[in-house]
């Protein structure tokens, strides 16, 4: 296609997606093109199964460390069942926004993080809640955990930002209590790796770290005052509301965060 041409079809498809939706800028019809998909699931006929074994499709994943190790696994082993052709890049989340669903360079995002604008769509797959984790035989396994006792042990934070403060200091100032923070650990896995073999703790999401607390025998103890519950959140473009394709990945991780959480 030359260039003036490819210039002018740009322009009206703009323009008849623009009638659509308002918000469509051209720059997103340029780096977030509509995916083909097998005929068989645009019709959704019962050929959809047979057709995922012909999908070929790269699925970007921008998700919290914990969410990644908690059902990346499943999502690939059902992927090369189901769909072969499937390919999962899966990211770990920026240390800020980023406008990387809207211009489809990610196609889903998981974890905690809200919608910042009305063209992201988000479905709530789930609830966590957090609890401490420790080694065995840690000095606060022994005896009632009581909220002064957790203040008094040597904390390490989880935060891509390197925050050494979060909701849980919150928590406890209106205890009248602060707790000792001694690191931030960029990402849960590193965090479990401090605490292994050592006198520290951290507070982890419960059902999304249960199979790595266990595989690195580590413990998990109720945290003694209350903390709201954290909300896992599935994010993508609306472009993609009605793609066949991203409708059964929206799937297939929602039955994976269902599945960790039980």
């Amino acid at each position: 296609m030359r260039a003036s041409a490819a210039v002018f079809a740009e322009s009206s498809l703009f323009k008849i997606v623009a009638r659509k939706d308002p918000n469509v800028e051209p720059m997103m019809l340029r780096l977030a093109p509509v995916p083909s998909v097998p005929s068989q699931m645009i019709r959704g006929t019962r050929d959809a199964t047979a057709a995922l074994a012909t999908l070929e499709r790269t699925f970007t994943l921008v998700c919290h460390d914990a969410v990644t190790t908690a059902i990346g696994p499943a999502l690939v082993r059902n992927a090369q069942q189901l769909a072969p052709g499937v390919v999962f890049r899966f990211l770990a989340e920026a240390a800020a926004d980023t406008n990387d669903l809207r211009y489809g360079s990610t196609d889903l995002e998981v974890g905690s993080a809200q919608p910042i604008s009305a063209e992201i769509r988000f479905e709530a797959v789930g609830h966590d809640h957090l609890v401490l984790a420790v080694r065995k035989g840690h000095v606060l396994t022994r005896g009632k955990l009581t909220p002064a006792r957790y203040a008094k042990a040597r904390h390490i934070t989880i935060s891509r930002r390197g925050r050494l403060h979060d909701p849980i200091d919150d928590a406890l100032s209106s205890l009248g209590l602060r707790r000792l923070v001694v690191a931030a650990a960029p990402t849960t896995t590193a965090a479990l790796q401090f605490i292994r073999n050592s006198d520290l703790c951290v507070a982890v999401a419960s059902g999304l770290t249960g199979d790595s607390l266990s595989e690195l025998g580590l413990t998990a103890i109720r945290i003694p005052f209350d903390l709201p519950r954290t909300q896992i959140n599935s994010l993508w473009h609306r472009r993609n509301d009605n793609d066949p394709a991203h409708i059964w990945l929206r799937d297939q991780t929602r039955k994976a965060i269902v599945r960790s959480l039980k």
